[in-house]
């Protein structure tokens, strides 16, 4: 399944068919835990049906571990990198070069 897959199971899936494949815990593509988009929408679903499908369940559990190992297998998911920040490059540098505070010696 590709992006369009996705695109098509969060755009063109109604509310209860969502809350019927998270109360499965089946039908929820790998590729829809992949983009913050469909991840929002079956959240928002879990979340307007709490009722049905508690944050505490198993079944929401079981959902949560499964996306968490499936973005674990696909590091794209994340945004992209920032570049470094140099002030805090310069603080980490300062804190390595720095001597012992005097304060620790004996009396």
């Amino acid at each position: 399944m590709g992006r369009a897959a996705v695109e098509c199971y969060c755009s063109n899936s109604p509310e209860r068919t969502i809350l019927g494949d998270i109360q499965r815990g089946t039908g929820i593509p790998d590729e829809a835990f992949l983009t913050k988009c469909c991840w929002t929408t079956i959240c928002g679903v879990r979340q307007k049906y709490g009722y049905r499908v508690s944050v505490r369940s198993d079944t929401w559990r079981d959902l949560c571990a499964r996306m968490t190992a499936v973005r674990s297998r696909n590091p794209k998911w994340l945004t992209r990198r920032l570049p470094p920040n140099p002030l805090l490059a310069t603080l980490e540098a300062l804190r390595i070069k720095r001597k012992p505070d005097a304060e620790t010696k004996g009396d």
